[in-house]
């Protein structure tokens, strides 16, 4: 089986044979308000974040690396920061604008001994600059798991129960999702 093409006229002919079976809805855009009602305040920027320097978002991936580090263990740190503007309009005259600034921190420890692999991870995600206690949690989150998970055991004899975490699973299907990551295209698998 080859890989699926569609044109573009193939497609919005489906597109509208498809539209023809579902309900019509109506929708009505909202106006601009003479007065807008008062909304609760969400904060969404924080200018501690959007001003934060490259020094001080580096400092929160060296201590990382330092307080997790282990022999025959990679750790890696990922620090992003991103601030942004959205605006929000109609053809009905509402518009509205925001900005947001978004933080996240993320953490990983990978040891391979011989057939053992082992892939511990956490991350801290918000729109502000993580405090220490923050950091403090995420870094206790990792070393929790690590430390009894670095003491290889013999497995008992005989057939066993597996039970597949979410956090287990991404390391079976990581083969998996490599290898689909090579493709030339999403449909070269049903050559």
């Amino acid at each position: 089986v080859g890989p699926v093409q569609l044109d573009a006229e193939g497609l919005v002919a489906r597109a509208v044979a498809s539209a023809e079976l579902g309900e019509a809805v109506e929708l009505a855009f909202p106006r601009r308000a003479q007065s807008p009602p008062p909304a609760s305040h969400v904060q969404t920027y924080f200018v501690r974040a959007a001003n934060a320097s490259l020094a001080e978002l580096t400092g929160f991936g060296r201590r990382l690396v330092e307080r997790l580090a282990r022999e025959d263990c990679q750790v890696n740190v990922s620090v992003g920061r991103e601030t942004s503007e959205t605006r929000v309009a109609n053809t009905a005259g509402a518009d509205g604008t925001y900005r947001s600034t978004s933080v996240s921190v993320s953490a990983d420890v990978t040891r391979i001994a011989g057939d053992d692999v082992l892939m511990l991870s956490d991350y801290y995600a918000a729109a502000d600059l993580p405090t220490e206690a923050e950091l403090e949690a995420l870094a206790r989150s990792i070393e929790r798991r690590l430390e009894p998970a670095l003491t290889i055991v013999a497995p008992p004899a005989g057939a066993l129960p597996v039970v597949f975490t979410s956090a287990g699973l991404s390391a079976v299907l990581l083969p998996l999702e490599q290898a689909l990551t090579y493709l030339d295209s999403p449909c070269d698998f049903l050559r």
